[in-house]
């Protein structure tokens, strides 16, 4: 009688041959995987600009239309824009002690010396927090059209994202790179100086932003830089009877360097705010 052929007799003569080519083809993929991520890497690294810098000229000269229609006691003197907020709009520059500007309603930043149109070595532009005050902040909200995003950066996935602002000033869009994020009392800014500042004075005004950042950032600054301060309130840290100020300070970033991400980590300062963002502590120094 003969010998029926079965199927299994041709599987056990190919399994080893079939083996053999799903290894290759795990093999295979595996490399394409590894081709992709490195490709992915390199384009990551050759893109010319993390952030790009955008013409605000034009919206200047809007509103400083639009202010002599409206009011004859404040400038226009400049734009602010925040990456990953609504932060876009003008900054205006009181004329004398009598300034009362949109700036309690509306989207506004201001100056902080009345008058003053010219740009300084250290700007120090102010905007109004309404919305925001609470001990755990919100990172957006559909009511927030002044500076209350700026209390984003108090949580640390924002503030590793989003490593620029843009200021743009007499004709020019300038970008700056945040080197601090810090809560300081208002009387520690009141007394600092308006207009330009001397080197040792820039230089202690950075090291008390630095000291009380609530992150590290890779980014050097010196005494020849130019920074601006982006200040408003915030409930955090405070005593319960005023409110401290929220400063996120960048320095300029040179013609010709490329924007690009920079590492963040949080400091020593960060303990704080993270316990009263999970409501762990009250809300003291």
């Amino acid at each position: 009688m003969k010998k029926k052929k079965g199927s299994g007799g041709t599987t056990g003569k190919n399994f080893p041959k079939n083996k053999y080519y799903l290894v290759l083809g795990i093999a295979v993929l595996i490399v394409l995987l590894l081709l992709i991520l490195l490709v992915k890497a390199l384009f990551d690294n050759l893109k010319p600009s993390y952030y790009s810098v955008e013409n605000r000229q034009n919206n200047i000269e809007e509103r400083q239309e639009k202010a002599k229609d409206n009011s004859g006691n404040y400038d226009v003197v400049g734009w602010v824009r925040v990456q990953g907020t609504k932060i876009d709009f003008p900054v205006v520059s009181g004329k004398n002690e009598t300034f009362n500007s949109p700036v309690e309603t509306t989207g506004y930043g201001w100056l902080s010396n009345l008058g003053d149109t010219e740009y300084h070595n250290v700007l120090r532009i102010y905007g109004h927090n309404v919305m925001n005050l609470g001990y755990q902040p919100y990172l957006h909200d559909e009511s927030f059209v002044r500076f209350e995003e700026l209390l984003a950066f108090t949580d640390y996935d924002f503030a590793k994202d989003n490593l620029y602002f843009q200021y743009s000033m007499n004709g020019e869009d300038y970008l700056y790179k945040i080197f601090a994020v810090s809560i300081l009392s208002p009387y520690e800014l009141d007394a600092l100086p308006d207009g330009d500042f001397t080197q040792d004075e820039l230089d202690d005004y950075v090291k008390t932003l630095k000291n009380n950042s609530i992150y590290d950032y890779s980014v050097d600054v010196s005494a020849k830089d130019d920074i601006v301060s982006l200040i408003t309130c915030t409930g955090l840290l405070s005593d319960g009877y005023s409110y401290n100020d929220m400063i996120i300070t960048g320095k300029r970033v040179a013609a010709g360097e490329s924007a690009k991400k920079y590492s963040v980590n949080k400091s020593a300062n960060y303990a704080k705010i993270e316990k009263i963002m999970k409501g762990d502590v009250d809300n003291e120094e």
